[in-house]
């Protein structure tokens, strides 16, 4: 896991477990998370065991690019430059018991063109990939985040 990504994670954990403010819900009760970086271009991906899961539910928020199940496995920068793509993304969904099934919190994508080279996809994409996560984080604790039927619901 490099260190920018372990350091993310440690900060927005402690921001996590602190007390919610948030008018919508009790003052005392703690919102915890977990997250997870998952893109298969950067070391420190994660699956976490059954019991993990279930002990955290709809509270794991899990990033990675959005080129499943196009560009699964190892490398998906790498394949999406061999396939000539014109956009890639993130996504942030809540991590379940079936990987990347989740209830999907934000997506979003950018433009890219043949002038980009692996090495570049990789740095945009982890650029949307950063912006999609705080985006996902900040609105799970502001409570504005409800998980109905796989779907989720954010409120503005």
């Amino acid at each position: 896991m490099s260190r920018m990504t372990s350091d993310l994670i440690q900060a927005t954990t402690a921001t996590m477990s602190t007390t919610n403010a948030n008018p919508r819900q009790s003052p005392t009760v703690p919102t915890t998370a977990t997250l997870l970086a998952s893109c298969d271009d950067r070391p420190g991906m994660q699956i976490l065991s059954a019991q993990m899961t279930a002990a955290f539910p709809m509270k794991i928020i899990n990033i990675h690019h959005s080129f499943l199940p196009a560009f699964q496995g190892g490398s998906p920068y790498h394949q999406a430059y061999g396939r000539g793509v014109k956009r890639i993304g993130a996504t942030a969904h809540s991590a379940t018991l079936d990987l990347d099934e989740g209830p999907i919190i934000e997506q979003d994508v950018i433009r890219v063109s043949h002038r980009d080279t692996p090495t570049a996809l990789v740095r945009k994409g982890r650029d949307v990939e950063r912006t999609v996560l705080s985006r996902a984080v900040a609105w799970h604790l502001d409570g504005r985040v409800l998980v109905y039927d796989n779907k989720t619901i954010v409120f503005d």
